[in-house]
């Protein structure tokens, strides 16, 4: 999947965020004129293999990738942090055909230099209706 968006007058809300007053306790940031994010995801039920009806055990990578700050207006700072790499992978476990148990780990960078790795564990209970 790939999404890309572009946002006109970009700059006229940066300059509209900029002006915002601190008294409201919002964030001030810039704006993009362009956003991207893509991923690609595979996986494969591995109970499949052992002619297993009544469970699944979906084993599944990821890969995606996504910057909000992908195109700037040249008075706008393109923050590298806003630009993302994942690897995911993970399982999901179908118990019965409607409860779903999911596991996964993923690796983060951000475009940064320093401070740019960030691991994730996940688990859930999912329910299909």
């Amino acid at each position: 999947m790939i999404i890309h968006g572009h946002l006109q007058n970009a700059d006229v809300i940066t300059q509209a965020n900029r002006n915002l007053s601190n008294n409201l306790n919002v964030k001030r940031t810039p704006v993009a004129t362009q956003a991207l994010a893509y991923y690609v995801e595979a996986g494969y039920n591995m109970l499949s293999l052992l002619d297993v009806d009544k469970q699944r055990l979906d084993l599944f990578f990821r890969y995606s990738y996504y910057d909000t700050m992908h195109r700037v207006e040249e008075s706008i700072f393109d923050n590298p942090r806003w630009e993302r790499t994942a690897y995911t992978g993970g399982l999901n476990w179908h118990l019965i055909d409607q409860i779903v148990f999911k596991a996964e780990f993923s690796h983060r960078v951000l475009g940064t230099s320093r401070d740019n790795v960030e691991n994730t564990f996940s688990t859930g209970l999912g329910f299909e209706f």
